[in-house]
């Protein structure tokens, strides 16, 4: 149905935009009365609302709205069990770097009482109000060997932990292992951080994020 109601949105759109078209055609042109010529008939104008009723009634009828909803959710779960992945390489060598959360404030920034609390074109770090002790690890759950070391990092590591998949299913690994995972959708976080290869580790050194992309060595795969 949601994908109905985004055709029937678009449809409106372009029956707008037309009857917007006529209006300014009609506007601009020079206004004459050219008289009346040859028979006459009154326009029957049907309901617009009628009319989107009548074509979901038809779609109905036809069993093509069936098949678009069996569509949708098909590719919605899909996407769900297995995003879009990153294609992100395998790491071929250690790769050491640093990635600043400092920010400057674009406009000042007042608490709930209005008292400014940072100035516009202030620097702010979030690792210097706020402490991080966890660890965010990206890999490819497509990759038997990388997941072998994220769960043994994760197995050895007290603190928070975060398993951040770049390829393959969290769904499935999260039935597998029994472990929370996540996905970077888009390659947000990623690319953020300038994580290039996996997997890759990330945490929190002062008031700075250390990574690190890891080499596993050359896999059994390969």
């Amino acid at each position: 149905m949601w994908r109905l109601s985004v055709a029937l949105q678009n449809l409106c759109s372009k029956i707008l935009i037309s009857i917007v078209g006529v209006g300014v055609l009609a506007t601009s042109a020079h206004a004459e009365n050219l008289g009346t010529y040859g028979n006459t008939y009154p326009i029957k104008e049907k309901n617009f609302l009628d009319a989107i009723k009548d074509m979901i009634t038809g779609l109905e009828d036809s069993g093509e709205l069936d098949k678009m909803n069996t569509a949708f959710k098909e590719r919605a779960t899909k996407s769900i069990m297995r995003p879009p992945g990153l294609g992100l390489p395998r790491a071929m060598q250690n790769r050491s770097f640093i990635y600043d959360p400092a920010v400057i404030v674009q406009e000042d920034i007042t608490d709930l009482r209005g008292n400014i609390i940072a100035t516009k074109g202030t620097v702010v770090n979030p690792l210097e109000h706020m402490q991080f002790s966890g660890k965010l690890l990206f890999f490819n759950g497509d990759d038997k060997a990388q997941v072998k070391w994220v769960l043994e990092e994760s197995a050895n590591w007290e603190g928070d932990i975060f398993l951040i998949l770049t390829d393959g299913s969290p769904i499935e690994l999260m039935r597998e292992t029994k472990q929370r995972m996540y996905f970077d959708q888009r390659g947000y976080l990623t690319s953020t951080f300038g994580v290039r290869a996996v997997p890759a580790v990330l945490y929190a050194d002062q008031n700075l994020m250390q990574g690190q992309e890891i080499f596993l060595g050359v896999s059994v795969d390969d």
